[in-house]
Parts: structure tokens; sequence; C-alpha cells
């Protein structure tokens, strides 16, 4: 491995806290984030499969289950999915010492790729343009002091080995970068994602929303105005009663 041997300590401990350390962070907050969307995909496809009697309902159902109520008892028609998406903004998942949001955490894991190889870019640019200065006034004083060709190679190779260091930023941030491209393909939580929002609708729209029918705000008007007609019907009935009985009392 000549590459590492050409590489200073302090450069190896610069890839490894902005290259190398992230990476593999990101590796393991993609792997979380997709196997709790997972998780809740597969207890979900249980309860719409073998609906209520069907397993522990997740939490995620469980809140929305509860929202869904309490809209339904103020809105005639409840947007599903504008609900499903405000749950979804809430769920977190567990990585280390921390609770991120499934939105964050996947911008993260999205993102951190194309950074490294903007990073080792960074790098490889900055090196290259601290030494052409160097070895432009090193080739001018060599010419004009007419030094042989030994002295000049000898000192062109500190510039040369500083923009090996440069290159080797690129080429780590790059093959980082690439790894976690590929991680993201075959790990893809947008697909999960999009799974867990249509699992979440239907089993709201065609299992739960059935079973609270007459808790919307149309509902509960009807029902007010039945009450209503009912008390006005026996208001009335009693009232012509009362009229009868005086009118006849009095013919009697």
């Amino acid at each position: 491995m000549l590459i590492f041997a050409l590489i200073p300590l302090e450069t190896k401990i610069a890839i490894l806290i902005l290259v190398i350390l992230p990476a593999i962070a990101v590796f393991l907050l993609r792997l979380s984030l997709h196997k709790r969307l997972e998780e809740i995909n597969n207890r979900i496809s249980r309860l719409l499969i073998g609906g209520e009697e069907e397993g522990i309902q997740p939490e995620i159902v469980k809140r929305l289950r509860t929202r869904y109520q309490q809209a339904s008892q103020k809105l005639e028609h409840v947007n599903t999915l504008a609900l499903i998406d405000s749950i979804y903004k809430d769920e977190r998942v567990r990585f280390l010492l921390f609770k991120i949001q499934f939105d964050r955490a996947e911008g993260i894991t999205r993102a951190l790729p194309n950074l490294l190889i903007a990073f080792g870019l960074i790098g490889t640019f900055i090196g290259i343009t601290s030494n052409l200065s160097n070895i432009a006034d090193i080739v001018t004083g060599f010419s004009d002091s007419n030094q042989n060709i030994a002295g000049l190679v000898q000192k062109l190779q500190s510039p040369l080995q500083v923009m090996g260091i440069a290159f080797s930023s690129s080429l780590f941030g790059i093959l980082f970068g690439s790894i976690l491209t590929i991680v993201n393909t075959i790990w893809n939580t947008s697909i999960a994602k999009h799974q867990l929002i249509a699992s979440l609708e239907d089993y709201l729209d065609n299992i739960y929303k059935p079973t609270v029918e007459g808790n919307t705000r149309l509902d509960v008007a009807i029902d007010r105005m039945v009450q209503q007609q009912q008390e006005f019907l026996t208001r009335f009935h009693e009232n012509v009663g009362r009229v009868l009985e005086i009118s006849f009392g009095q013919a009697a």
C-alpha cells in the first residue's frame, strides 16, 4: 500500500475524521432508517391483512387514529394524506444517543456522498493551487543559476509530494462517496417511505374509517337536525293536544 506510506500522519488523521468516520456513521444511519421503515411497513401489512385483530398496533397507527378521531369531529371531509404526512414528520429513528426525524436522516444520508466527493476535490484543487507558485519559483531559480538537473529534481520532490497528498484526499472522497451512493441505492429509504405512506392511507381509509362513521361533522349536524325535529314534533303534539282539550272542554 504505497499510497498510505506517502501520506503524512496529519493527512491520515484529517481523512479519518472528515471522510472515513462520517461515511461509516452515515452508512449505519441509513441501515437503521431502512430497518425501522421496513419494520413499520411489515406491522401495518399485518393490520391490512388481518384487520384490527392482527398484532399490536404501531405507535404511528395509534397516533394516526387519535388524530383522525379529533379531525372527524370538526370536519366534514378529513384530508387523510395531509394527516399521514403530519404524523410521519414526527417519527424518529434512534441512532447512537440521538433521535433523528425520518426525513432529516434521509436527507443526511443522501447529501453526504456528494459532500465527500466535493471535499476531496476541494483538497485537490487547494493542493494544486498552492504548489503551482512554488514549482514556478523553483524552476525559475534553477534556470537563472544554471544548476544541475539533479538539484532541480530534488527541490521538486517536496511540492510533488504535497500534490500527491492533495490527490489522495480526492481519491478517498470519491471512493467513500461512491460506496455510500451504492448503499443508498440498495437500501432505498425513499421507496420504503412511499410504501409506508401508501399502507397508512390504505389502512386509514379502508379499515379504520368505517369503524368511526357517524363522528364526522356532517353526521353530527344531521343528528342535531333529527333531534331538533323530534323535539319540534313532541312540542307540536303537546301544544295541539292542549288546544284541543281546551276547545272541546269549552264546547262541552
